[in-house]
């Protein structure tokens, strides 16, 4: 595999991660603001998303460290306040 299909594979995993954390907040009644995504250029991404109303968030990240999630934050445990 070559660092172009690796940079595909990791951008798609994290698409595929945010997609679901957007489908949770929003069942929650979360209006989602995300941020950068950041991280190393040949490693692991992240993402943070805050609510617009109540300000929880959420984090997505491709490769958690062993005792993590890739989806995590009060945004996708609570609902919205307002």
């Amino acid at each position: 595999m070559c660092a172009g299909e690796r940079e595909v594979s990791q951008m798609s995993k994290l698409s595929t991660l945010k997609k679901i954390a957007q489908q949770a907040t929003r069942y929650r009644g979360h209006r989602m603001q995300w941020g950068q995504v950041y991280g190393r250029a040949n490693g692991p991404q992240s993402q943070n998303g805050q609510c617009r109303d109540c300000k929880a968030y959420v984090f997505v990240q491709e490769r958690p460290a062993p005792n993590d999630i890739d989806i995590s934050g009060l945004a996708v445990a609570v609902n919205c306040k307002d």
